[in-house]
């Protein structure tokens, strides 16, 4: 049986498990660049075939989709064995979740590994919206021009809007770069940032530290806000907030 076909099983096997996705081709999507992630980190593991797939689900007329990501794992056998990671602004709430996962690739966790894993980890909370990693300045102000463009479709407003922000974010800007050590249980102890950019918000940024194990088990040590402090709401019909007023 060819690629293709597995995955086509897999899908009908998952539409099946789920219910209240229907069948509809848009309630299930393959996440290929999830697979891609993990095959990178997987090389020494068991070689079990594992398929991403993004899923919608509506409950009734007045709830908003919700959205997560399950995992297939497929092996000999027609065998498959499914793991969903419903998202959450509480990443240790589906963290035991992904940790039961990996576990069964038999993956081994190398320093140049852990942060495609962190990667991979923070992409499948989707519906956390845990936001793009950063790895310095310029990716940061990139990303906060873009995000500001996206909202006001003005050249004008969205530089100023970033200049703002930009001017109150550097006052105390932390060092964005990954960092990576080993504690005294040889574990990885990972610290970085991402960018949350919410629709109607102003652009955000977290910071993370997690603990991952030779193994791949993961641990969230620490989630918290960095600039702003707290999350912003923009508006159209008024002007953007004084900068001394942000944190």
């Amino acid at each position: 049986m060819g690629d293709a076909e597995i995955r086509e099983e897999v899908k009908e096997a998952l539409s099946q498990s789920q219910p209240e996705l229907g069948h509809s081709e848009t309630s299930i999507k393959s996440r290929k660049d999830l697979e891609q992630m993990l095959s990178v980190v997987q090389e020494k593991g068991n070689g079990k075939q594992v398929y991403f797939y993004e899923m919608d689900s509506q409950g009734n007329a007045l709830d908003a989709p919700r959205t997560s990501i399950a995992a297939v794992v497929h092996s000999t056998g027609n065998i498959n064995r499914l793991y969903s990671f419903e998202g959450s602004r509480q990443f240790a709430a589906f963290s035991e979740e992904f940790n039961r996962f990996i576990s069964t690739l038999e993956v081994s966790i190398g320093r140049r590994d852990v942060l495609g894993l962190a990667k991979l980890f923070l992409e499948s909370s989707v519906a956390g919206n845990p936001g793009d990693i950063l790895t310095n300045d310029l990716d940061l102000r990139l990303a906060v021009q873009n995000c500001y463009f996206n909202m006001y479709r003005d050249v004008w407003k969205m530089l100023d809007a970033y200049s703002r922000w930009w001017e109150q974010f550097r006052v105390s800007a932390p060092e964005l770069a990954p960092k990576i050590g080993i504690n005294g249980s040889g574990d990885y102890d990972l610290d970085l940032h991402t960018l949350l950019t919410r629709d109607g918000e102003h652009p955000q940024v977290q910071e993370i530290k997690l603990t991952i194990s030779r193994t791949g088990e993961l641990h969230v040590r620490d989630i918290r806000a960095v600039f702003p402090d707290q999350s912003r709401w923009m508006f159209y019909d008024f002007p953007l907030p004084k900068p001394e007023t942000w944190r």
